[in-house]
């Protein structure tokens, strides 16, 4: 996947009226939904928040949803907008194609097959192992196509694990059981979130490696089923919920005992 990131104009800033009939409303809950480049948005929709002077109670999110409401809420707030520009300029796809290729409207292949082919800087690269076929018997640590240890240094260097374990904002994130399918929230009300919580919540196979050791059963994306934020954010007390997604999850089981398409 490649990723750009949007310029977003000025907006009006509303005044102290409007924050304060905001705020009338009791907690506010930000639901981040997965689907890659559709982070790239999110931000835009927190950064205008955060211009409104509006900051959200708890986060909620999956998978790209959870490394943007990661940084968000294990960052305080001045500093939230620096840390993930910081993110989306280091994942940002810079590659501007002209040429025959453009004229054919196929400007961005090129791009897209260096991603393909090299990985995102980052955030994730190619997994060696995935050279022996897609019915080696990898193990569930090495079943994909993808390492995304890039994106747990990433994460170490723009998440202050410390200050999220503060709870000054609630944070939850998302994975799905890999045999049984069940939805799994973390939640840094309930205990102590790290990256392998964050990176479980992104762990879309085959692409990505699947996450286990954090409660017995392996961990992968909340993409691999319906989603079930904004149930969530409701079941639990949200007063305002501000969604920012537009998408469908697909369904898939998955043996811990797995080559890439097992």
């Amino acid at each position: 996947m490649a990723f750009k990131t949007a310029k977003r104009g000025k907006a009006n800033t509303p005044g102290a009226s409007t924050r304060t009939n905001i705020a009338s409303h009791g907690q506010t809950v930000l639901v981040l939904q997965g689907g890659g480049a559709l982070g790239a948005y999110q931000m835009g929709v927190y950064e205008a928040m955060h211009e409104a002077g509006v900051e959200p109670d708890w986060v909620i999110g999956t998978s790209i949803g959870a490394v943007n409401g990661a940084i968000i809420a294990g960052n305080p707030p001045g500093k939230r907008i620096a840390r993930l520009r910081e993110f989306w300029d280091q994942v940002e796809n810079q590659i501007s194609v002209a040429g025959p290729l453009a004229w054919l409207g196929m400007g961005h292949l090129l791009a897209n097959l260096q991603t393909v082919m090299q990985g995102t800087p980052a955030f994730f690269r190619p997994n060696p192992a995935a050279l022996l076929g897609v019915s080696a018997q990898l193990g569930v640590d090495h079943a994909s196509y993808y390492t995304t240890e890039p994106l747990r240094e990433t994460l170490a260097a723009l998440v202050d694990f410390d200050y999220l374990a503060q709870r000054e904002t609630r944070l939850t994130v998302g994975a799905v059981h890999v045999q049984g399918g069940e939805m799994r929230y973390f939640d840094n009300r309930d205990e102590h979130l790290g990256v392998e919580h964050i990176m479980a919540s992104g762990a879309l196979p085959p692409a990505f490696v699947t996450i286990f050791g954090l409660t017995g059963p392996a961990l992968q994306d909340a993409l691999t089923r319906l989603h079930g934020e904004d149930a969530t954010g409701a079941e639990r007390g949200a007063s305002i919920l501000l969604r920012s997604c537009t998408t469908s999850g697909w369904r898939s089981s998955r043996s811990p005992d797995c080559g890439v398409w097992q």
